[in-house]
């Protein structure tokens, strides 16, 4: 039974990353209305709205290492959880309008990509960006001025076998 929760979204990205003894813990996130978490395996599903609330959410990321540490890709940008997402604070991203993806190093979970399309029609904001101080700061390693960046980026995988890319 859900209630208040992800059935009236449109996108779904549930938490299969956890540590086992973590697996009735669910997490998913909503083209619509924002993060719902589960505590029952997925019986029933609650708001996860205290905070700077991720309203509508395409991506979630759990820290390989810490499974409290979620990060949430939302249109207005970056949001993160320190408690498995209950609450949820607003990271200063500044120009990343439309952020479709949010990825963490498996290696080093300070280090985290983001990436956006070009939200509003604004391609100066499109790009992947980068953080390396667990989204404190960020910085765009890929993007303008590139000319045949006209739609932005959408999706982002790390390889887990080589994650340390240079850029």
């Amino acid at each position: 039974m859900v209630q208040d929760g992800p059935a009236r979204g449109n996108h779904f990205d549930f938490n299969d990353h956890c540590r086992p003894e973590e697996r009735e813990r669910q997490l998913a996130g909503s083209f619509r209305s924002g993060v719902f978490r589960s505590i029952d395996g997925g019986a029933t599903w609650r708001a996860a709205d205290s905070g700077t609330v991720p309203v509508w959410v395409s991506s979630l990321v759990i820290d390989p290492h810490d499974s409290n540490i979620v990060y949430a890709a939302d249109y207005d940008g970056v949001f993160k959880s320190l408690d498995g997402g209950l609450t949820w604070s607003g990271l200063e991203t500044n120009r990343m309008n439309g952020c479709w993806s949010v990825t963490i190093n498996p290696r080093n979970p300070d280090i985290i990509y983001a990436v956006t399309g070009n939200g509003d029609g604004d391609v100066l904001s499109a790009g992947v960006y980068k953080s390396m101080d667990a989204g404190k700061s960020w910085r765009k390693v890929l993007g303008d001025p590139e000319p045949q960046l006209t739609d932005g980026f959408y999706q982002l995988a790390i390889d887990p076998r080589n994650p340390d890319i240079s850029r």
